[in-house]
């Protein structure tokens, strides 16, 4: 039972990425924003569906292991993969992709404040992760880390987006905090120090 709400709960991360970059990125056009709470709502329906599947046709995402015929300890609940479970990590890792590229051409176009880069390298850390995952579907082998490595690299992906996603969320209050105290004390005019500064 922990595995089908496990399965479930990283897909949840598809709607959020495309909401994640309309909160966190700021001067994004309206037609921008548009395109992402389309993704989002698709990566919601998605969700819904995997999850659905997951608890109600559990063999159509994958056929979970005895663990008397697991060769590895990482092997658990890598039964025969279903078609639902290609589409879901499919599309998780289609996202991801498009949230690295859009993430890193901002961060370019717009030199961006020190917390996208930390959400950018957090999101870097998470793709390969997840890659690693996707190869072992397509290749059945696992490249990067070794096959005796004792987690599932989706999960530990995952859980690297959402620490970089908290680290980045901190960097960006301490910079409007900064740039709040700088605008609060500076005169526009002369770009001197106002009457605030010298109470």
């Amino acid at each position: 039972a922990w595995n089908r709400f496990y399965d479930s709960g990283m897909h949840a991360f598809l709607p959020l990425l495309p909401g994640f970059i309309n909160s966190f990125l700021p001067n994004l056009s309206l037609e921008i924003k548009k395109r992402h709470r389309w993704m989002s709502g698709m990566g919601f329906v998605v969700f819904l569906v995997v999850t659905v599947v997951i608890f109600s046709s559990p063999d159509l995402f994958h056929t979970p292991t005895p663990l008397e015929k697991l060769p590895t300890p990482v092997a658990i609940a890598r039964g025969p993969k279903g078609p639902v479970y290609y589409l879901g990590i499919t599309v998780l890792f289609l996202y991801c992709i498009y949230t690295v590229a859009f993430t890193a051409v901002y961060q370019i176009r717009e030199k961006a404040r020190r917390s996208v880069g930390v959400f950018l390298i957090g999101l870097i850390i998470s793709l390969l992760l997840i890659l690693s995952e996707f190869y072992y579907v397509i290749a059945g082998e696992f490249p990067f880390i070794k096959e005796t490595f004792g987690y599932s690299r989706l999960l530990v992906g995952l859980s690297v987006f959402s620490l970089a996603s908290v680290l980045a969320m901190t960097q960006k209050s301490n910079e409007d905090a900064q740039y709040l105290k700088v605008v609060a004390y500076t005169d526009k005019m002369t770009g001197l120090s106002n009457r605030q500064a010298m109470i």
